[in-house]
């Protein structure tokens, strides 16, 4: 539409005068660039690249979170004498922390997964075991060999 014809139009319906339509055109073009201006920033604007070591540092991270966490839970399994283990047919629902001792977990092994289940957690197969962060995977292996 030409200007002439929106002028014209607008006059009709609106009772612009010249200079109103004017103002009004240039406050549209304003409007427009102002609209306009996040596309054209977001197209010129430089790309971010990452650090050339930030990979190498997110995977030393990842291997001294897995040997930190093994390490703790070797320090956990080794931290008290255990009584020698004597590995029997159990329900992890329902043994306590002697018979968890038994089978060759210490006191603070045990005490997790007993505090686990009396606030309702349930073990429904005998993989689910393996959530328990104080059995070790050998510790694992041996209880399922029974």
């Amino acid at each position: 539409m030409s200007y002439r014809i929106m002028r014209i139009w607008l006059n009709k319906y609106f009772g612009f005068s010249k200079g109103e339509f004017n103002g009004l055109m240039l406050l549209i073009l304003i409007i427009g660039v102002l609209k306009s201006f996040p596309l054209i920033y977001n197209y010129y604007k430089p790309i971010e690249k990452d650090d050339d070591n930030l990979l190498a540092s997110i995977q030393k991270i990842t291997i001294t979170d897995e040997e930190n966490f093994r390490s703790t839970r070797d320090k956990i399994e080794n931290s008290s004498i255990t009584k020698s283990a004597r590995l029997f047919k159990f329900d992890p629902n329902t043994i306590d922390v002697d018979g968890w001792q038994t089978l060759g977990l210490s006191q603070k092994q045990a005490q997790p997964i007993v505090n686990y289940r009396n606030k309702g957690g349930k073990f429904y197969k005998a993989e689910d075991l393996q959530r328990m962060y104080t059995i070790s995977p050998e510790m694992y292996k041996s209880f399922c060999l029974t």
